[in-house]
């Protein structure tokens, strides 16, 4: 008897084909429906999204389910810059993640006759012989410094400062309280300065010992930092939305993006002349971005009216650049 095979009862078999099925199902459903997390990617426009090598179209937002991990997530849309940012997905939970695209800039064909009057952000007016810088406002005009001995003043009102330029001397303002600092001694020519649009940074362009330069002042660390190059200010304007980035007309930049190292070496090498291009540049890292090429084109200047942004060339035409929709 104990020498005869023992055969399991199809109850037993039928008890451990269930269990094995049990565990493949869950298995199968913990790989495809339960170890997941969302990814919720949020805009104003529709997108395309690659994440793990696939792509999803999104209607200005869309869910992405992955599994838990570190995720390169690439996100483009037509007429805009690509964007490229890292996710961490977690089990069972939502990443929520909202960005901006930034329009890549164009021109387009202006006329003299359309460009916007630029309303005066203040004035100056004298009084007892003193020259007195006033603010406008919706609610009317406020007095703010008054100066001794000013002669063709240049100013440029922004955020919560002033800048005031006068016969080679430059001086901060604060608005608030009226106080006024005069920056650098009578060994320095400030020949004009550019106040970004938060008035957190100011761009000078000084001579100094029969030299021109450009420095760049950050109002929040009172650092100065002169730059590398120079460009002449009719070619330089500041980023309408950002402190860090300069909108400018140069022949003196490459495009980062897109030259290897070797090619900038035998650009910065060669003796041919450099064509004029438009250029993002990026004060704080030093890269620089082509927008276009000017080609045979000679621009005369580059100039700001309002939000608008303008080229002007030696023929009289006149394009308007588009930074933003």
């Amino acid at each position: 008897m104990l020498n005869e095979p023992h055969y399991p009862s199809q109850w037993s078999v039928a008890v451990v084909m269930g269990i094995i099925a049990l565990l493949i199902a869950g298995i199968f459903a913990w790989a495809f429906y339960f170890n997941f997390g969302t990814l919720h990617l949020s805009t104003t426009r529709n997108f395309t999204a690659t994440v793990d090598r696939k792509s999803y179209s999104c209607v200005s937002e869309c869910d992405i389910s992955l599994p838990p991990g570190v995720y390169d997530v690439l996100v483009q849309a037509e007429g805009h810059y690509d964007q490229t940012f890292t996710v961490d997905i977690s089990r069972w939970k939502i990443r929520e993640y909202s960005f901006a695209f930034q329009l890549i800039p164009y021109l387009k064909q202006s006329l003299l006759a359309e460009l916007p009057i630029e309303e005066a952000s203040g004035f100056f007016r004298t009084e007892s012989s003193l020259q007195v810088l006033y603010r406008s406002t919706a609610a009317g005009d406020v007095r703010v410094a008054e100066f001794e001995s000013l002669k063709q003043p240049f100013f440029q009102i922004s955020g919560q400062n002033a800048i005031v330029v006068d016969s080679g001397r430059a001086f901060f303002v604060e608005l608030a309280t009226g106080r006024k600092i005069r920056r650098f001694d009578d060994t320095v020519q400030v020949r004009t300065a550019l106040l970004s649009n938060s008035g957190k940074r100011v761009l000078f362009f000084v001579e100094l010992q029969d030299s021109p330069f450009i420095w760049l002042w950050d109002n929040e660390t009172n650092q100065l930092t002169p730059l590398s190059w120079y460009e002449s200010s009719d070619f330089v304007q500041w980023d309408p939305d950002q402190d860090h980035r300069l909108l400018m007309i140069t022949d003196q930049l490459i495009d980062s993006t897109q030259s290897s190292l070797l090619d900038q070496l035998a650009e910065s090498t060669s003796p041919e002349v450099k064509t004029f291009g438009l250029y993002f540049y990026n004060l704080d890292s030093g890269e620089a971005r082509q927008i276009t090429s000017f080609g045979s084109e000679k621009p005369k200047r580059f100039f700001r009216t309002g939000d608008r942004y303008f080229v002007e060339y030696q023929d009289g035409s006149v394009d308007e650049l588009v930074v933003r929709m």
